[in-house]
């Protein structure tokens, strides 16, 4: 059981032969390091200000970590010094969401409230590598790139259908690719799906959660919702993850959802994007992050 001693906001894992590590990002400010098998935090990273809204890691070099925070300023870490390595701050860059680019790349997509999308290079943190500019009218909730790292993936805040929408981005031309449009409330969460030892399809598919209680999937050339899985309204989703080399069948991918009531969720993911509900967790997970309840930020 680990004891967190405030809300958390963002979690990523960074599982890599012997590294089994989870970063945690808090409403105190802190990034926090887990190890399977430890009680405590191996490491609290300290130094924003703020709320921590964001926290990615790569995947090959697990140790190098990227948080971005409400405090506008976005951060590189190496978890294994338990050090800063560099630090911007934009004005009015309110962080919400960032994701790594690729498995071995240096590249991470960062998402605001000011609605700009921004690509950053941790090599050289002075400015954004890339910046997409008036990105939605409302907040953006989530991003992701596609595992060729061409393609990248926002979702918004929203109301009555108004601003419920997903927009899919290509880094090559620096513009927008489609708009997704479906849900009617807030788009939670939203990731590419890759399926196993497959990565040509990752840019092709989307999943999103929606406080609409639905979960769909959606196909980006068309621009259209392949498929709409509803759950009970205390189950609507608030964050997601792909996995694709599990050895599972090809045909499929899986997704886990967790939702405001607590739970889990485990769905299947056709190549034709049809979802269906595997399992459901209800019994005791194998280890705990104790603490304030996880709530999401937006």
């Amino acid at each position: 059981e680990w004891k967190q001693p405030c809300a958390v906001n963002r979690l990523a894992d960074a599982w890599l032969g012997a590294k089994e590590l989870i970063y945690s990002g808090g409403r105190d400010g802190a990034v926090r390091v887990w190890r399977k098998g430890t009680s405590s935090a191996i490491h609290t990273l300290v130094g924003h200000e703020l709320a921590v809204n964001a926290v990615t890691a790569c995947a090959s070099q697990p140790h190098r970590v990227f948080s971005g925070s409400r405090d506008w300023s976005v951060k590189v870490w190496d978890s294994d010094a338990a050090c800063e390595v560099a630090s911007t701050t934009i004005s009015r860059n309110v962080v919400t969401f960032a994701k790594w680019i690729g498995k071995e790349g240096d590249l991470v997509v960062q998402a605001s409230e000011d609605l700009t999308l921004r690509v950053w290079d941790v090599r050289s943190m002075g400015k954004p590598a890339e910046t997409f500019v008036k990105c939605h009218n409302n907040v953006m909730t989530c991003c992701d790139a596609s595992s060729d790292g061409n393609m990248l993936l926002t979702s918004s805040n929203g109301f009555d259908g108004a601003g419920c929408e997903l927009r899919v981005w290509d880094r090559r031309k620096a513009g927008m690719v489609c708009d997704l449009v479906g849900h009617q409330q807030s788009v939670t969460c939203c990731a590419f799906v890759a399926f196993s030892s497959d990565t040509t399809a990752s840019a092709n598919m989307v999943v999103s959660g929606s406080q609409d209680a639905t979960i769909r999937t959606w196909d980006v050339t068309s621009a259209r919702c392949i498929n709409s899985a509803s759950v009970d309204i205390k189950h609507r989703p608030t964050s997601l993850a792909v996995f694709a080399n599990d050895g599972l069948t090809p045909t499929q991918a899986r997704v886990a959802t967790a939702s405001f009531s607590g739970g889990l969720g485990l769905w299947a993911i056709t190549r034709e994007g049809n979802l269906s509900l595997v399992d459901e967790a209800s019994e005791e997970p194998l280890q705990q992050i104790e603490g304030s309840p996880t709530q999401t930020p937006y």
